[in-house]
């Protein structure tokens, strides 16, 4: 009699069929030259135009124009921050300016009250906040 784990044994080894190891694979080696290929020729390609284009125009003042346009650029941008900066200060200003006016201006309509209402005889702080309150 078989026992029962030999059995197994046999089934699980049939269900696995015989692979045989492969080798290696051409489709992803030959791919991967085509893309190696496109590559380095697309990259010729355009260091060959580069060079015509390099021959027909004047390298050096090309260069020179850049750099001028850039620091141009800069220039403007730097012009422009400081134009910016100023009209911030100017507005800063013109708040602190406000801020004092309507402070000074609320200080003096208060003494001017204060200075020109006619005193009540009997007029206390415990009538005002009523009769809890205590004087100062």
């Amino acid at each position: 009699m078989r026992s029962a784990s030999s059995s197994k044994r046999r089934k699980i080894q049939s269900r696995t069929p015989n692979r045989r190891a492969r080798g290696l694979r051409w489709l992803p080696v030959v791919k991967e030259l085509f893309s190696i290929a496109l590559m380095l020729g697309t990259a010729g390609g355009l260091l060959i135009i580069l060079q015509l284009l390099l021959a027909r125009f004047d390298l050096l003042s090309v260069v020179s124009e850049a750099i001028a346009d850039l620091i141009r650029g800069f220039q403007q941008l730097f012009e422009g921050v400081l134009g910016f900066g100023a009209v911030a200060l100017i507005v800063a200003l013109v708040v602190v300016i406000a801020v004092l006016l309507m402070g000074g201006s609320w200080r003096c309509w208060r003494l001017m009250h204060r200075l020109l209402r006619p005193r009540r005889e009997g007029h206390s702080v415990r009538k005002r906040y009523g009769a809890g309150a205590k004087a100062r």
